[in-house]
């Protein structure tokens, strides 16, 4: 007999789901299998955020 799921596809849904609904544009949905926790980290990846070259061109105009 199989263990049953830690978590099922319809948290993974909900998940996205309240995402979408808070009108957040940019969010990334981490599954904890083993602590059976969903996490939903909110905002743009550090690499987009440190792009050189917005400010510079701002200053420029």
């Amino acid at each position: 007999m199989t263990a049953p799921a830690r978590i099922c596809q319809q948290d993974i849904d909900r998940a996205i789901k309240a995402v979408a609904k808070a009108g957040i544009d940019r969010a990334r949905i981490v599954l904890d299998l083993e602590n059976r926790k969903i996490e939903v980290i909110i905002g743009e990846s550090v690499a987009a955020a440190a792009e050189p070259g917005d400010d510079y061109d701002a200053e420029d105009r």
